[in-house]
């Protein structure tokens, strides 16, 4: 994964920049100086998209340089997926129940109860068929 796109998980999360990347992956886009300021359209686009909040972060750690946002979809489905499976498995190792710990984990990654039961069924199903060999 790129270096750009760890770099912007670690400082808004990982759902802002799957939103990011989905909106503006493939594209170079330059961080403003100020999202505050009347009249700059590209900050005016970063708060409509993130929020004013996430768009002051990227603006102070990216201010008025050009960001390269790439589009790295399967990539970045693959990595979501396999933090979401070793938190999970982090939290019911803890003693936290699968359930309790789709319900944290699900907003946080902002997807669906359904398709994280659908992950972890897919993952346990490929993991005994390794114990088969």
């Amino acid at each position: 994964m790129p270096s750009v796109v760890i770099e912007l998980i670690s400082l808004i999360g990982y759902a802002k920049t799957e939103e990011m990347i989905s909106h503006l992956g493939g594209i170079t886009f330059k961080v403003g100086k100020s999202v505050r300021k009347k009249g700059n359209r590209r900050g005016e686009l970063l708060v409509e998209l993130l929020g004013k909040e996430t768009a002051k972060v990227i603006e102070k750690h990216f201010g008025s340089e050009p960001l390269y946002i790439p589009r790295c979809d399967s990539a970045l489905r693959e990595w979501r997926n396999r933090r979401f499976i070793d938190e999970h498995n982090a939290l019911v190792a803890a003693g936290e129940s699968s359930r309790f710990a789709r319900i944290t984990l699900c907003p946080k990654y902002g997807v669906t109860d359904r398709w994280a039961q659908k992950l972890l069924a897919e993952r346990q199903v490929s993991s005994q068929q390794l114990d088969l060999l």
